[in-house]
């Protein structure tokens, strides 16, 4: 019966024991839970970082309170750093942001990143997804109460920005719309539009810095004269990192304004990512100035370079339009082996039209593969052909009466004109 009796009171201990344990394991598991929840609205690791393109404001997890402040202050999207897996609380986290930032109207996009943790090939590719976008839009991107995972953000964002354009620069007709990308040893590297940059030929330590591990997936040579052995390395480099390397020669004499077009719907063709380059940019390069040319005004393309130096024998050749030069009477030999030389497709004849002089320029010109046309000062459809096509060599003796309404009519901004240096 005792014995009985001791094994009774010794359940009842160790059962008290159990119960006192397991009831101090899970006031403790709860103190955890609540020293990692309840600061969530209330934490701050201090300042918060700003990227490079102003783009990107990193700070600590947002309250609903927080949220509507943001919304406030011109954000659009929140992207969080929170993972599912870094459990116990990030998961219930997610789940509340989620619920706010809808009841707001913001934006949210998920990128999971464990604390010190950039190694995943699907971060990393979302992390330039987002930050090689050209949305014009702010972002508040957080983790949790920590400054790690948001400062390895910031970072990649400022990697990626060091190659691509700033976030406002967009495609367009104008001088305004192309932004200096990078200051390059050679000269500044400018983008075109969305996914094209124009840049003097990088060294290989401006490659490693500047493009490689971007969105750069395409580089093109303009070079006439690329040496294969001599961008050996390069080309080494690039298909080690899967960008693709090609020549696409724009040769000067010959000149082929037609070619210069080609390129450019090859470019405009390929997806995202394409650095184009020559040795130089405007005004040293012809090449860059053919293909910016042509590839803002669609027209066949006619650089300052061709006619730079080497003046005909009555005077200096001017270009007015990105397809129309204008000048003095040429010489016989001067329509074959200068004007023809240079890709002059189109002669206007700026004055009487049925004389002996513009009938004798009219065999002239017909002799050496160019069409001839008599421009009349009020002639609104002859304007127009000037418009689109060419390129064009404008001269005779009534230029002078026209000349003023040509450029007014005519001109567009010329990249190898406004870009010095």
């Amino acid at each position: 019966m005792k014995l009985m009796e001791n094994r009774m009171t010794n359940s009842f201990l160790i059962k008290k024991i159990f119960t006192w344990f397991f009831f101090m394991l899970t006031a403790a598991i709860l103190s955890i839970n609540l020293a990692y929840w309840i600061p969530a609205k209330e934490i701050d690791f201090g300042s918060h970082v700003i990227s490079n393109d102003l783009r990107f404001t990193g700070g600590p997890y947002p309250d609903a309170s927080t949220l509507a402040k943001l919304k406030k202050q011109g954000y659009t999207t929140i992207i969080s750093l929170l993972d599912p897996w870094a459990l116990p609380q990030e998961v219930f986290l997610i789940d509340r942001e989620e619920t706010n930032a809808a009841r707001l109207g913001l934006s949210l996009i998920h990128i999971p990143m464990l604390t010190g943790k950039t190694d995943s090939i699907e971060t990393s590719r979302r992390m330039d997804e987002v930050a090689k976008s050209f949305a014009n839009q702010k972002y508040y991107v957080h983790g949790y109460g920590e400054s790690e995972r948001v400062s390895l953000f910031i970072n990649h964002v400022n990697q990626a920005h060091s190659a691509s354009a700033a976030a406002t620069a967009v495609a367009g007709n104008s001088l305004t719309s192309m932004k200096t990308v990078l200051h390059l040893e050679r000269g500044a590297a400018i983008q075109l539009d969305h996914h094209v940059i124009v840049s003097p030929k990088p060294t290989l330590e401006e490659l490693k810095k500047y493009f490689i591990n971007t969105s750069i997936r395409t580089v093109i040579s303009l070079n006439p004269d690329e040496d294969a052995a001599e961008s050996a390395e390069m080309i080494a480099l690039l298909k080690a990192h899967h960008i693709a390397w090609y020549n696409l020669p724009i040769r000067i004499y010959p000149y082929d304004p037609q070619a210069v077009l080609k390129i450019v719907d090859q470019v405009k063709s390929l997806p995202d990512g394409v650095l184009v380059y020559s040795l130089y940019m405007p005004p040293q390069s012809t090449a860059i100035s053919a293909f910016m040319i042509s590839w803002f005004s669609h027209l066949p393309a006619l650089p300052k370079n061709i006619f730079r130096g080497i003046p005909m024998h009555e005077g200096e050749v001017k270009i007015i339009a990105p397809n129309v030069a204008i000048g003095p009477q040429p010489n016989e030999a001067e329509f074959r082996d200068y004007l023809a030389e240079r890709s002059i497709k189109k002669l206007g004849y700026a004055g009487p039209c049925e004389t002996a002089e513009a009938n004798h320029d009219a065999q002239l010109a017909q002799a050496a593969g160019m069409n001839w046309i008599c421009l009349q000062s009020n002639d609104s459809i002859m304007i127009n052909k000037l418009r689109t096509e060419g390129p064009w060599y404008v001269y005779g003796p009534s230029l002078a009466l026209i000349e003023s309404e040509l450029i007014k009519r005519l001109y567009k901004w010329r990249p190898d004109q406004t870009l010095q240096g």
